[in-house]
């Protein structure tokens, strides 16, 4: 089931299939090279699917790297043993090719990327590259790269003008929703940060990159608990955005070198592809308040089209909700994610009632230790007759607003696997 032993195995099985059996043995150089491109051929299908990218450096990083470090870096590594010294330019040259490489990686053609395939165009592909790396003479070879065309140029889903879709992506215990229009793409918050990685690296780039998004018109980030906001430094430096619209502190460290970043303030509007966007709260004068509760800062994002909408309240708590009543906003919207994800601080039954929703979404880990959701909170939602989506039993939630109103789809209740265990049913 790991990654690196179908890569591994695929590898030797790649050279065996391109050198194995033929009648003359190639020159050094041209077999190595042969071997390298047989390699990198057989193994693209995988990384594709696997990954969504293929580095197209590496062949030539190899060129260099390998025979570096088996003629030099090795060897000067034993003799250091007799002659320390040696040790030294070992490491000189270890730390040369490092950054040698680095610098190849940033090249803006070292990585072809594409959306994660189906199993279909994986195989056809697999069957052109055995094809194609036939002994020479036999006929039609190049054929085979024919099959390769559905994995190349595969077939995006895209969404209808005048509609948007809404992920709500299971990054555990924090929140990361990808909204989407005909032509734009917005992510409002990027999970959390862990001690040696985030979710951002984790889970959200990876999944943007298998669903085509290569790029992101906004980031929205509601504050600054980890939970919301760790992901960003990563998604920053992986994937190209315009703009940063945050509810953070004017010294926060996240800012530094994020595009284009101003403040949420209640009153911005934005239409993408007759899809509204408005920013409730906070109000301009919050920011001056040294007494606010961080999770009061809370971007609050409401999204329209039609006679439908999501209203996002990030960790606002009951001041925030209490805010929002007061100042008149029509806060009504067809699917309400939960406010700090269910917990009793939030929803309060008053905000529930005004929002009425069909829907009521919360981003919660499995077996948090917060005991999100609140069994109180999801009972006001049911009271209104509201449909119960959770990230922690559901995974990843697709919401989408089109010409028929809503559709909800949970991954999964529609991709179980045997060896998944049933969710226990929730009160």
């Amino acid at each position: 089931m790991s990654n690196g032993f179908w890569l591994s195995f695929g590898a030797m099985a790649a050279i065996l299939w391109a050198t194995f059996g033929r009648l003359a043995l190639p020159d050094r150089l041209r077999g190595w090279v042969a071997v390298q491109a047989a390699v990198t051929l057989a193994l693209a299908p995988a990384l594709f699917l696997l990954f969504q990218q293929v580095s197209l450096v590496s062949p030539f990083a190899n060129a260099i790297a390998i025979p570096l470090v088996s003629w030099l870096v090795t060897p000067l590594a034993l003799l250091g043993v007799i002659v320390p010294p040696l040790w030294h330019a070992a490491a000189w040259l270890m730390a040369g090719l490092g950054k040698g490489l680095v610098w190849a990686s940033t090249l803006p053609w070292a990585v072809a990327a594409q959306p994660a395939p189906e199993g279909w165009a994986v195989l056809l592909a697999v069957a052109g590259t055995v094809w194609l790396l036939l002994p020479r003479g036999f006929p039609l070879r190049v054929l085979g790269g024919l099959l390769w065309l559905p994995l190349v140029f595969p077939v995006r889903a895209s969404v209808a003008p005048d509609t948007f879709q809404a992920e709500i992506i299971d990054v555990g215990q924090g929140t990361a929703i990808l909204i989407r229009t005909a032509q734009h793409a917005l992510l409002y918050d990027t999970g959390a940060a862990f001690a040696d990685s985030d979710t951002g690296e984790r889970i959200i780039v990876p999944y943007l990159r298998a669903a085509g998004v290569v790029g992101l018109s906004g980031v929205i980030v509601s504050h600054d608990d980890s939970d919301h906001s760790g992901g960003l430094q990563s998604l920053l430096r992986d994937v190209p955005t315009d703009w940063l619209l945050h509810g953070l502190s004017a010294a926060n460290p996240l800012l530094m070198n994020a595009p284009a970043p101003r403040r949420c303030v209640r009153g911005q509007r934005w239409q993408w592809e007759g899809v509204r966007f408005e920013i409730l709260n906070p109000p301009v004068a919050a920011y001056a308040e040294s007494t606010r509760r961080d999770n009061d800062f809370s971007c609050v994002l409401k999204i329209s089209r039609g006679g439908h909408s999501l209203l996002i309240t990030g960790d606002a708590e009951r001041r925030g909700e209490l805010e929002l009543l007061e100042s008149g906003a029509d806060v009504a919207a067809t699917v309400l994610v939960a406010g700090h994800h269910g917990s009793r601080t939030s929803s309060l039954a008053e905000f529930v009632d005004q929002v009425r929703p069909r829907y009521g979404v919360f981003t919660v880990g499995y077996r948090n230790r917060f005991g999100h959701p609140h069994p109180q909170v999801t009972v006001r939602f049911r009271e209104q007759g509201a449909r119960i989506l959770r990230s922690d039993t559901g995974g990843l939630i697709r919401l989408t607003f089109g010409e028929a109103g809503v559709v909800a789809s949970e991954y999964r209740p529609s991709h179980r696997r045997y060896w998944h265990d049933m969710p226990l049913p929730h009160e």
